[in-house]
């Protein structure tokens, strides 16, 4: 049980609020339980993982917490190792096809706008924000 805000975890945790240490060592931090199940769903293990009242002390871990309610749990995770690709989501499904995508028959069709999304994930799926939209044509 962590019982001091010296602890190693905890300074770690601190540490990774600046985004320089972040870009350093590679982690970053997750707090509350609905987004560290989302990890552990996705097959995605902490480097650390402080549970409340289980490995630390409640209140060590709401002092290095950044949400204005206390977590029940933070974990500290590595970022994944590949560079970002940008690219266009032309087709999305809910659930992985089973067979081939083939383009749909659409036949003609004249687009009225186009819109940039920042696409931000959730544990319920993806959630989007439209950046910039354009009308086209006439």
């Amino acid at each position: 049980m962590i019982v001091s805000r010296d602890n190693e975890k905890l300074k770690l945790v601190r540490k990774l609020a600046d985004r320089r240490w972040r870009d350093k060592l590679g982690l970053f931090v997750v707090e509350g339980e609905d987004l560290v199940e989302a990890g552990r769903v996705a097959a995605i293990e902490p480097v650390e993982l402080l549970v409340a009242g289980e490995n630390v002390e409640a209140a060590l871990l709401a002092e290095v917490s950044a949400l204005a309610y206390p977590p029940r749990v933070i974990g500290v995770y590595r970022r994944e190792d590949r560079p970002w690709l940008p690219h266009v989501t032309v087709a999305r499904f809910r659930e992985r096809p089973r067979l081939r995508l083939e383009p749909p028959a659409m036949g003609t069709f004249v687009p009225s706008d186009a819109a940039a999304y920042l696409s931000r994930l959730h544990p319920k799926g993806a959630r989007y924000v439209v950046l910039e939209s354009v009308a086209l044509g006439g």
